[in-house]
């Protein structure tokens, strides 16, 4: 999946007997790519077939909302919101550097 467009980020685990995946993308369209061949279409033969699973389900999840951007700023020790603030806080705190995937 590093491969494909589009791709941002993936998480698996299971809890107890449930299995859960979810993937992080560029664009809700994206995911298609993923029902044309390789590795996931190996996987999806597995979970239809007898063996896997008792049941699931699949979506692509759209944010209707997305909050604050929040960062911890070193010289006050604050949880702060990234989205509302100038080049620094009354702390005195420059803004820190955003992680990649914000």
């Amino acid at each position: 999946m590093l491969q494909m467009e589009g791709f941002v980020s993936l998480m698996s685990m299971t809890v107890g007997r449930r299995m859960m995946t979810f993937a992080a993308w560029e664009s809700p369209e994206n995911p298609r790519q993923l029902a044309r061949g390789g590795t996931h279409e190996q996987a999806m033969r597995k979970f239809f077939g007898p063996e896997l699973a008792a049941g699931g389900w699949t979506g692509v999840w759209i944010p209707e909302r997305i909050n604050a951007t929040w960062a911890r700023y070193p010289a006050c020790a604050r949880m702060l919101s990234v989205d509302k603030a100038e080049d620094r806080y009354s702390c005195g705190t420059a803004l820190p550097e955003p992680v990649p995937y914000w």
